[in-house]
């Protein structure tokens, strides 16, 4: 092991082993954007698709209890996410030949 890093040239520096800074940053920052874009076209859902929604993804309740909140069933609740998320990709959906970066598109 010790000869492997005695033979590594010497002009190699620790920038080399980590990740670029910038993209990292710009990728959140990119990632952050979409997220934003994605929660204001939630919120022109239809009203029990928007709460299905907050309540499943933004508080991270599962379909059972977004279902209890809701006063509906736990199938309910999941065909309406299920509609909603079919509304936002049909929102965001890119041309077959463009790269696709949303967080909804299907690859």
């Amino acid at each position: 092991m010790a000869d492997h890093f005695r033979h590594e040239p010497i002009s190699r520096q620790l920038s080399d082993w980590l990740p670029d800074a910038d993209t990292q940053v710009e990728a959140t920052a990119l990632r952050r954007i979409e997220l934003e874009d994605l929660w204001q076209l939630v919120e022109k859902l239809p009203p029990q698709q928007r709460v299905a929604m907050t309540l499943r993804f933004r508080h991270d309740r599962s379909a059972r209890e977004a279902a209890a909140v809701m006063g509906k069933s736990e199938a309910a609740v999941k065909l309406l996410l299920y509609r909603a998320v079919a509304r936002l990709r049909s929102q965001v959906a890119v041309p077959d030949d463009a790269p696709v970066r949303s967080a909804l598109a299907v690859s």
